[in-house]
């Protein structure tokens, strides 16, 4: 005899096996990698394009991507990454520094991901330039709720 509380619960198996046929049969894993791909591609361009090269990478697997800010001073990646995350949220994408790509996101929300950065990393170029970062950010820095893994 042989007795559990959810031994005989077999909708949740069918449900993992379901989702594991899905998965396969729409190449969701090659369809993220690919999106993550292009993604990461054109942030290190737009980085290139900038000249930002010095003070922010982006790093990590290409379906899930973390934006870097790697300046020598700790207060300037602070004033980086805040104007960052209030740039982007001012171009409609909520992001603190990761970039996770899913099956839904299309090739439109792409798109619209891309401009997001295209501008974000224009105007913070042209901030550090003219020496006006800190002027723009003052004292609304964002700060660490979270740490990626």
């Amino acid at each position: 005899f042989f007795s559990t509380t959810f031994g005989g619960e077999t909708l949740s198996i069918a449900a993992a096996i379901a989702t594991i046929n899905k998965i396969k049969s729409k190449g969701v894993v090659k369809n993220i990698w690919k999106k993550g791909e292009k993604l990461k591609k054109f942030v290190r361009l737009e980085i290139k394009k900038n000249n930002l090269q010095k003070l922010i990478s982006i790093v990590g697997y290409d379906p899930w991507t973390n934006i870097k800010f790697i300046s020598k001073s700790e207060k300037k990646n602070q004033l980086m990454k805040s104007f960052f995350i209030k740039n982007m949220i001012e171009n409609k994408i909520l992001i603190n520094t990761s970039n996770n790509v899913s099956y839904s996101i299309s090739n439109k929300d792409l798109l619209k991901i891309f401009k997001a950065y295209k501008d974000t990393f224009k105007k913070l170029s042209i901030l550090l330039k003219n020496k006006k970062l800190n002027k723009v950010v003052g004292k609304n820095l964002s700060k660490n709720v979270f740490q990626i893994r």
